[in-house]
């Protein structure tokens, strides 16, 4: 005869933003639950919100119920043995109390005869010291639970996603200034910032106590997203308009060197920072959001009106040089027109040796990452530039190209807007046709192609030897490439840019506000 797990859950915390999540996800899952939610004061929004969740009961408690958390279980009216789980959480005061508190509510749920511990800790980096005592804390209630023999799932999160919004606490804009100023800002790293959203947390919390302690060994270490600042600034932009808000430099370095929290976390992100391996969590739980996906989820939950901006790619291959003039007028004429703009190179396929030879090695280190077919999906338009060969594309791009048949698969380019701009040695090379050879992969994607036609005038002057068609800006790089682009060529490359940037963008305008 089997006995029927009790299924009652005591949450401390259940009013913070990891509580709500934990409990929503819970009921959403398996509303057979009874969870106890602990209150200060029932009548509250938050509690009340709570208490419209299938088997949620408010449970009225004093100010110090985690200082004296042996009391809360007492006041219940149930059995040892009632309980079967307890959630855990504790919002930072100060060192101390996140060791007194952590510790008092393990332990009085271990005398309770609580089955399983759900504690919200912190990722440590994988580091047995991680030097900042705001971590070093956690570790110390974890090492306590342990000792005691209390069944535990032990949560270990990143950064929240919640401190990189608008309503951030002027302390949190402090941190992320440091974050993004002193921390992650040097051009020659790829190291990059991981963050979890509190949502995540919870469902994550769910899960085990669905799964029970053995899950993922007791121990799940949480992230959702990892960027480097230049790239969170750029999701927060194209998601609600503006920047990431921060605080002046000057409150930021004097926190950094002189507030030890601030000093503590800015040391352990110079140091290494968070190493969550994201692909093999999300494979184990796909729900994870990103950070752009949060944002948008925070934007519509707060009833936020953002005006919207296209965001347009520019990939491009230059072997010379030529192409990347003509790409960083593009480029600019692009955010001149309100877009987001994102630039990418695409790879080189020749080896280093052939390059020297050729005296061509600008390819080999690109001043923009390489592109990844994913980075096609997030684009509005794309515009892709090249230099010709015989007429069409290089062999670089054509192996790019045929890199996106899983975006092919599942249409995933499939309305979007594109435009190209190349390069050849003389005036009959094929700045035409390159883009015309190029049309079958934009019609087998279902893209549009936008040319600009003679929107600027300076496409048809006739007074000089200069590049530029309707189908796209261009220049004449001469037999042996010593020609560089002209005024006109590089006037022509920017209104491309522009151009392109408008068009969509009143599209984007158009389809937002339908």
């Amino acid at each position: 005869m089997t006995t029927k797990m009790n299924k009652t859950i005591v949450v401390f915390g259940a009013t913070g933003l990891q509580g709500t999540a934990m409990i929503r996800a819970l009921t959403t899952s398996d509303p057979t639950w009874t969870i106890l939610a602990l209150t200060r004061n029932p009548t509250s929004p938050s509690s009340q919100k709570l208490a419209s969740y299938p088997g949620v009961k408010l449970v009225k408690v004093d100010a110090n119920c985690m200082e004296e958390p042996d009391k809360v279980f007492a006041s219940l009216g149930m059995e040892k043995g009632d309980v079967h789980g307890v959630f855990s959480v504790q919002g930072y005061e100060n060192d101390a109390n996140i060791v007194k508190f952590g510790c008092a509510i393990a332990d009085a749920a271990k005398d309770f005869g609580v089955k399983h511990f759900v504690y919200s800790s912190c990722d440590f980096g994988g580091l047995d010291d991680t030097g900042c005592s705001i971590f070093e804390v956690k570790r110390t209630v974890e090492n306590h639970i342990k000792s005691i023999d209390l069944p535990y799932t032990f949560l270990r999160p990143v950064q929240f996603m919640e401190t990189w919004t608008p309503e951030t606490p002027f302390p949190f804009k402090i941190g992320r200034t440091v974050t993004m100023k002193y921390t992650y800002s040097s051009p020659d790293t790829d190291k990059r910032l991981q963050l979890i959203s509190t949502r995540d947390i919870g469902i994550v919390a769910a899960k085990a106590f669905i799964n029970g302690p053995g899950w993922k060994n007791g121990i799940v270490r949480l992230a959702g997203d990892q960027l480097n600042p230049k790239q969170l600034d750029a999701v927060y932009q194209e998601v609600l308009g503006t920047k990431v808000p921060l605080v002046p430099w000057f409150l930021a370095l004097t926190a950094k060197k002189f507030v030890p929290v601030v000093k503590g976390f800015s040391e352990f992100f110079a140091k290494q920072g968070w190493n969550v391996d994201i692909d093999e969590l999300r494979r184990d739980i796909p729900e994870l959001e990103d950070y752009r996906t949060f944002l948008k989820r925070y934007k519509a939950e707060k009833g936020m009106s953002v005006a919207a901006k296209p965001i347009i790619v520019v990939a491009f291959y230059s072997t010379y040089g030529h192409i990347t003039s003509l790409a960083e007028e593009v480029i600019k004429g692009a955010e001149e027109s309100g877009a987001i703009v994102k630039p990418y190179f695409i790879e080189e396929t020749l080896p280093k040796e052939v390059l020297e030879k050729m005296y061509a090695g600008g390819s080999l280190a690109p001043k923009y990452p390489l592109i990844t077919p994913e980075d096609l999906k997030e684009a509005d338009g794309i515009i892709f530039g090249a230099p010709t060969r015989y007429g069409r594309l290089p062999a670089q791009v054509s192996a790019f190209f045929d890199k996106t048949g899983g975006l092919w698969a599942t249409g995933a380019l499939t309305g979007k807007f594109v435009s190209l701009f190349t390069s050849a040695a003389g005036q009959h090379s094929g700045h035409e046709s390159t883009a015309l050879t190029t049309y079958p992969f934009f019609a087998h994607h279902g893209m549009v192609y936008v040319p600009i036609g003679y929107s600027d005038p300076v496409v048809g002057n006739i007074d000089g030897v200069q590049g530029g068609s309707p189908y796209g800006a261009s220049l004449i790089a001469g037999s042996d490439g010593s020609k560089q682009a002209t005024a006109n060529d590089l006037q022509v490359a920017r209104h491309q840019g522009k151009y392109f940037g408008s068009f969509v963008g009143t599209f984007v305008k158009g389809k937002n506000a339908a």
